[in-house]
């Protein structure tokens, strides 16, 4: 039996991050979390996830910076940003350059999306 991809969700919506560490859990994947940038850091290398979920506002390290680290911490993790926000222009361009593979906008409107997402990403 294979041994199910690792994901990493890092935001400080305590609620949001239970939710969806429920789902994805259910969705029969090895769910780990952080809620700042700092257990972020101890996440990433104790987990090295195939997948991270990252808010970029968080206490802490956060934003460019912690992709930066992820990047350097464990190197074949892909990175999605989680925000509400929609950034547009230079600060996307610099968290793509940086290693960010895509994004996740605040509130998920759709779970099937999201499991599609996941599963396309890990294909890269």
């Amino acid at each position: 039996m294979a041994e199910p991809v690792k994901l990493l969700l890092i935001d400080d919506e305590a609620s949001f991050v239970k939710s969806l560490a429920d789902f994805l859990t259910q969705c029969g994947y090895a769910v780990s979390v952080a809620f700042d940038g700092n257990q972020a850091i101890e996440q990433l290398k104790k987990v090295q996830p195939a997948l991270t979920f990252m808010d970029l506002k968080l206490p802490g390290p956060n934003g460019e910076e912690l992709v930066r680290q992820a990047k350097l911490i464990s190197p074949n993790t892909k990175v999605i940003v989680l925000t509400a926000f929609h950034d547009e222009g230079e600060r996307e361009s610099v968290l793509r350059k940086a290693g960010v593979v895509g994004y996740l906008y605040k509130p998920i409107k759709s779970l099937l999306e999201l499991e599609q997402l996941i599963e396309a990403t890990l294909k890269q």
